[in-house]
């Protein structure tokens, strides 16, 4: 999927739980509270995994700051 928004517009759509796979251009808006701007999120599409010490996989988001 490519390019998708998805508005949250209430205190209680804040619980929601979006999965991707092979997804791009994923944002989340969520509304403004009070008289505030709305806040936009953006979904990871890359991550690294590395094995641990241990031999168990490890996953993280890939930030470009």
């Amino acid at each position: 999927t490519e390019g998708v928004t998805i508005y949250l517009q209430s205190a209680d759509s804040r619980k929601t739980e979006v999965i991707t796979s092979s997804s791009t251009q994923v944002n989340i808006i969520l509304a403004p509270e009070g008289d505030g701007d709305a806040t936009e999120l953006n979904v990871p599409e890359q991550f690294k995994s590395t094995i641990s010490a241990d031999g168990k996989l490890v996953t993280e988001a890939v930030s470009h700051i």
